[in-house]
């Protein structure tokens, strides 16, 4: 396809002299006369067969279809902006960016990264901690970790591990009148709810028969890193994943009072996710083999 494009000296002459409304400040910025400022705003005037300033004394005006061309190209300049950026860095390094749960970045992987970045050292890593899943097409995300059931055909996935549910609290809900030790007790201390978890409160009561426990009384908070927090100040009982619980159960800032004498079927799993073509990218596979050596083995003994 033939484009009509005027020179991009013309087009930055023009958006310079109509940022400033002056072709001195305009050259100024640019390195040249005011007079080739001119020059080039007029040679894009009889390139674009308009007008687009109203030349006053010592001063500029936008035209009105000067003002219309100003606002559509500043967007496409902020656009090449925007790539030169991201492409200036991609050259300067391996930069792997990686989409993963909040309560998994948080507990579990950050904890752990030195060992990725020992193995490899040239990788830049850059995260963006979300449940929602990403679209590959139009960010640029290279992998991502996600949380549901796998129903995903466009896109390579890897099976990481399958959630495994706990009660976690604070260690001095397990002492006083109302100890926890079974999952009865849960009648007397406050639920704590992660919105964004697929198994909640309510379908385990109700799996486990206890529906003389009102689920839905308690604390609510969107993500798991959120009610884990909650939970370590005593505030009441969370459902937490088992791998992402585990440094705080091994720290003592949190325990598991009992083990839930049921866990729902089907559960929901941790994928690893990436575009097809994203496995012939050597950062990529790295983290893909490094997350399926730490998470396949460990997600369902943790």
């Amino acid at each position: 396809m033939n484009r009509s494009l005027p020179p991009l000296p013309a087009l930055r002459s023009f958006e310079a002299a109509a940022r400033y409304q002056s072709f001195k400040l305009a050259a100024d910025e640019l390195f040249v006369t005011p007079s080739a400022i001119g020059h080039q705003v007029k040679h894009l005037e009889d390139h674009l067969g308009t007008r687009l300033f109203h030349r006053m004394n010592r001063k500029l005006q936008l035209t009105d279809a000067g003002a219309v061309y100003l606002a559509r190209i500043r967007k496409v300049f902020d656009q090449i902006d925007e790539a030169s950026r991201d492409v200036a860095e991609l050259g300067s390094s391996e930069r792997l960016t990686l989409a993963v749960p909040p309560s998994l970045l948080a507990t579990w992987m950050i904890p752990r990264l030195t060992q990725f970045m020992e193995r490899h050292p040239a990788i830049q890593l850059r995260f963006l901690d979300t449940l929602r899943h990403v679209d590959f097409a139009n960010e640029q995300i290279d992998a991502a970790i996600w949380y549901g059931f796998q129903d995903w055909p466009d896109l390579h996935t890897d099976h990481l591990f399958e959630e495994h549910l706990l009660p976690v609290c604070s260690p001095q809900l397990l002492r006083g009148q109302h100890a926890l030790r079974r999952l009865q007790d849960l009648q007397h201390h406050p639920l704590i709810h992660t919105e964004r978890r697929l198994v909640k409160w309510g379908m385990v009561l109700r799996a486990a028969g206890c529906l003389d426990i009102d689920a839905g009384r308690g604390l609510r908070f969107l993500h798991s890193i959120q009610s884990l927090r909650a939970a370590a100040e005593g505030m009441g009982v969370a459902l937490a994943e088992r791998l992402g619980v585990a440094d705080e159960v091994s720290a003592g800032r949190l325990v598991v009072p009992f083990e839930l004498p049921v866990q729902i079927r089907p559960a929901p799993s941790y994928y690893f996710v990436c575009p097809r073509r994203g496995l012939t990218m050597p950062r990529v596979q790295a983290a893909r083999q490094w997350l399926v050596e730490e998470l396949v083995p460990k997600g369902a003994k943790v």
